[in-house]
């Protein structure tokens, strides 16, 4: 292997005027240097090997320079990188931006002479930038990082994994409760108010205080009955399922308005028409907002929309309240938004929540529109 510095001394001029003090010349110290640094660094004229010190071929699992000298970058890595782009490209777009800055920081995928592939974050330095042009690279081998992040990626997938089954048997579980509330407490209680109804028909009118406790109990089992029906259908909106999300959402806000007082209006766009499992998604984070509100807000006024904004479907809530603060976004235990956010990714959207302080908060899920109607 041809000596860099013997080579191409004119070019390393720079660095060889170092002090003397060492009895070393700048040639000298700097191929000691080189040679004793224990981050592996290679020497490249053009895309070729030239020169390197003993940690490259430690990395390299070469015993001699000459195993190395002469191969070119593409030949010591994989034909693509892990992002998808064809290695000799991406060699020649960072060729390019170093000769432009003189310098350049990035990470690689490269192979040892076994085959054995390994991640380093590369610092690259321009030496000469007449042609070919002459770079110094320093390796800092990141496989073990990269192989946590990794790791820490997939361990994160699963628990998304998880949390969509969660949502989906919670879902299920509660459409079970409603079906038994409605079909079995209902009834039971609609056969008790109508057996209480005929006995205060037979009992004489003189006996004032039967009546009387009958006529209340049976007021008692009506009211038993609505809050059965109103919690039937929280836990399974049957409008959703037969109509869909705009008349679930619109029947819900007029709902809200009644009990609340709160000003609500509503821009649903008609055309929007999603499938099942986006539908319940959007109508669960649309009931959180409402939670939340009519808890914390203290507003006067809530505005709904749900539009198509190109490749988009945007679902936005803005209230005129107290506005929430982004230490309460970002607490952990605001199990709310969390739970409105994984709702979100859930369906493969974004979910953002911004407060203005005495101004409101605004909430909106964007989630990929899809041909069909935005059915998948």
């Amino acid at each position: 292997m041809n000596d860099i510095f013997d080579t191409r001394n004119g070019d390393l001029s720079v660095i060889h005027e170092t002090g003397e003090s060492t009895g070393l010349n700048g040639k000298d110290r700097f191929r000691l240097l080189f040679e004793r640094s224990l981050e592996p660094i290679i020497i490249l004229s053009g895309n070729t090997i030239i020169d390197c010190n003993d940690a490259a071929l430690k990395v390299m699992g070469a015993s001699e320079k000459t195993e190395l000298a002469g191969l070119s970058v593409d030949e010591i890595s994989p034909p693509l990188q892990p992002d998808g782009r064809k290695s000799t490209e991406k060699t020649r777009t960072l060729s390019e931006e170093a000769l432009r800055d003189g310098c350049g920081t990035f990470e690689w995928v490269h192979r040892d002479l076994t085959g054995k592939e390994f991640w380093v974050e590369v610092f690259l330095t321009v030496i000469s930038e007449r042609a070919p042009m002459v770079t110094f690279g320093t390796w800092r081998d990141i496989t073990e990082r990269k192989r946590s992040e990794k790791e820490l990626r997939e361990s994160y997938e699963r628990l998304r994994m998880l949390s969509a089954h969660i949502q989906e048997v919670r879902e299920y579980e509660r459409k079970s409760v409603a079906r038994e509330l409605h079909d079995v407490l209902g009834q039971m209680l609609t056969t008790i108010n109508m057996d209480l109804a005929w006995m205060k028909k037979k009992i004489p009118e003189k006996e004032k205080a039967v009546l009387g406790k009958i006529t209340a109990v049976i007021s008692l089992v009506r009211q038993a009955v609505k809050t059965v029906q109103k919690v039937s259908s929280e836990l399974r909106p049957v409008i959703l399922e037969d109509f869909g999300l705009i008349p679930a959402i619109e029947q819900a806000a007029q709902s809200f308005q009644a009990q609340t007082g709160i000003t609500t209006e509503v821009k649903l766009d008609p055309a929007v028409d999603l499938d099942r499992k986006r539908s319940m998604a959007l109508y669960r984070i649309f009931q959180e907002v409402t939670t939340n509100v009519i808890r914390h807000a203290g507003a006067t006024k809530l505005q709904v929309s749900l539009e198509r904004h190109q490749d988009l479907i945007a679902l936005e809530m803005r209230d005129n309240g107290r506005g929430v603060s982004d230490k309460e976004i970002e607490d952990k235990s605001s199990f709310g938004i969390l739970g409105m956010r994984e709702r979100a990714l859930f369906i493969g959207g974004l979910f953002h929540i911004r407060g203005v302080p005495g101004v409101g908060t605004g909430v909106r899920v964007e989630i990929p529109y899809q041909t069909n109607g935005g059915r998948p």
